[in-house]
């Protein structure tokens, strides 16, 4: 008998974003937001980089400021986890095809120039 069934998405031009954050000892805590393409470019994009450029340190995520335009993790107890684990991107493009999704933050810009040679 079978557990279970398989049927194509019909979800397209989508990304996924998936945040894990560390809650407590190592209890780490997951969402999962879907955005629409113009979500994504319009607002999410430019969180997303704060996010990942000011508050993936070592308890810095207990004190991210915007409780409304990201799914941060939290307790129920606490409010947001303290740390930020990981932030993993995914996107269906209008043929279905699923990329991942890399964030190009502040501080690779930077490496990025400073590898340039000049001739």
């Amino acid at each position: 008998m079978e557990k279970y069934t398989l049927s194509k998405t019909e979800a397209r031009n989508i990304f996924i974003v998936t945040i894990v954050g560390d809650s407590n000892d190592a209890d780490y805590i997951t969402t999962e937001e879907v955005y629409n393409k113009s979500d994504f470019d319009e607002y999410v994009v430019n969180a997303l980089i704060d996010l990942m450029t000011n508050y993936s340190n070592n308890h810095q995520l207990e004190n991210y400021p915007n409780k409304f335009d990201l799914s941060i993790p939290h307790n129920g107890w606490d409010g947001y986890c303290h740390s930020l684990e990981s932030v993993t991107i995914k996107h269906i493009d209008d043929n279905g095809e699923h990329w991942d999704v890399e964030m190009i933050l502040p501080d690779d810009e930077e490496d990025e120039e400073e590898g340039e040679c000049e001739e």
